[in-house]
């Protein structure tokens, strides 16, 4: 099983990859855009079954809402590539990508509804 580790700072990313149970990857990255489009390109290559993140004082935040929203969810990838696509920074798209889960979130609690993959906004 192929297993990932992320170490994340105020100014750096830290990746362990884990292939079976003997060969071990790791990888050091600014936290800014280009890190964390360099660590998503090798999560991608490596396709972990398990990824870890350590929590560190919200910094984590934005490269969690990266990993999950953009790998799990297609909705929000095709929000996410279209924010890419016309030339926002990485960084910027992941935390609209972030933002806009957490809209979803309280709107769903606001009204009492579960989670429906089929539902529409006009922005996603």
């Amino acid at each position: 099983m192929t297993c990932a580790g992320i170490d994340v700072a105020k100014k750096h990313l830290d990746l362990a990859i884990r292939f079976g149970s003997e060969e071990v990857e790791t990888h050091h990255f600014e936290n800014d855009s280009e890190g964390i489009t360099q660590l998503e390109e090798l999560l991608r290559e490596a396709d972990p079954e398990r990824i870890v993140l350590e929590a560190t004082g919200g910094y984590e935040q934005p490269v969690s809402a990266a990993l999950s929203a953009t790998r799990c969810n297609q909705k929000i990838r095709a929000f996410y590539d279209r924010l890419t696509d016309r030339g926002k920074a990485k960084k910027t798209a992941l935390v609209a990508c972030m933002r806009k889960l957490l809209v979803i979130m309280n709107t769903m609690m606001k009204n009492g509804t579960q989670w429906n993959s089929e539902y529409q906004t006009s922005s996603t």
